[in-house]
């Protein structure tokens, strides 16, 4: 991961709050604008095949248990000033899924966000911030040792 400029956090990005469920949040994808879904526990994002395809991601065929019909080594996502590392990505067909929830889902994003990162969530005002651990680390001994 790595932040534009030495910043250590994206500060504070307005999301959607879908349903008081989903917290989709802006991002780039390949340079692509787009609003990603966060998903705990997801080891691996997940990208729409129409999505890909209309970004021109290039894929390699394969199937998987989670019904994933490609995978990408290509996928570069931006949120806010914080890029994340290029990482593999399971392809899979959302269009039922982005149907029946009213809203489209061109990327489920999961550890590759929550795996190496402070991520600060402020549901009343629908907001978040990714951080970088050590900088929180580093200025809660500040505050504390002040």
């Amino acid at each position: 991961m790595a932040f534009k400029d030495g910043a250590d956090s994206t500060g504070w990005i307005n999301f959607y709050f879908q349903d008081g469920k989903r917290i989709f949040i802006p991002a780039k994808i390949n340079g692509h604008d787009a609003e990603v879904l966060l998903a705990t526990g997801l080891p691996t994002p997940d990208i729409d095949k129409t999505f890909a395809a209309t970004i021109g991601l290039p894929l390699t065929q394969t199937s998987n248990e989670k019904g994933a019909t490609g995978a990408s080594s290509q996928l570069q996502i931006q949120i806010g000033n914080l890029t994340l590392p290029i990482t593999p990505a399971s392809v899979v067909d959302f269009g039922p899924l982005a149907e029946h929830i009213g809203h489209p889902l061109p990327l489920l994003l999961g550890d590759a966000a929550f795996g190496n990162l402070v991520v600060d969530i402020d549901f009343a005002h629908h907001r978040i911030a990714f951080r970088n651990p050590s900088g929180q680390i580093k200025r809660l001994v500040q505050w504390r040792f002040r």
